[in-house]
């Protein structure tokens, strides 16, 4: 049997159990925890998602865009689309985050990115126009199906 443990979770034949009553307060929960068979032991870090599915998410937060992109896509890859893009530029804070934007709001990935090593990208895009401060929120979709490191 293989244990996924760390404060607030457990799981056990890929069904994740709350320890206690737990009302989250993002849509995300970052796992991160000790899997374990027998005597041997690996950290693990998973993120979680509450909700029915990704376009769920979009509704949560004013602020907050969530795209999708699958695992070792090539540097390039289209990820999203800023809406307000005609009105109103944008930045990210973390150039180095693995994404960029264009002058028509398009997102694109700069780099390879490998679900096993990272499942959500977390960075914040800046509206100066309108004084606002995204959270932006990649899932990174798992093609190979191998273990996460």
């Amino acid at each position: 049997m293989v244990d996924v443990i760390d404060d607030r979770f457990y799981a056990r034949k890929s069904e994740i159990f709350a320890k206690k009553h737990f009302v989250p307060h993002s849509n995300f929960y970052d796992l991160e925890g000790i899997v374990k068979k027998g005597k041997l032991s690996a950290p693990i870090n998973v993120t979680i998602f509450f909700g029915k599915n990704s376009e769920d998410v979009a509704d949560i937060k004013e602020n907050e865009l969530l795209l999708e992109v699958e695992e070792n896509s090539p540097v390039g890859t289209v990820v999203g689309v800023v809406l307000n893009s005609k009105y109103s530029k944008y930045r990210l804070v973390d150039p180095a985050c693995g994404l960029l934007i264009d002058q028509d709001g398009v997102i694109r990935t700069t780099t390879l990115f490998d679900r096993e090593k990272m499942s959500l990208l977390k960075t914040k895009m800046i509206e100066p126009a309108a004084n606002r401060i995204w959270d932006v929120l990649v899932l990174i979709g798992d093609v190979n199906d191998n273990n996460q490191k």
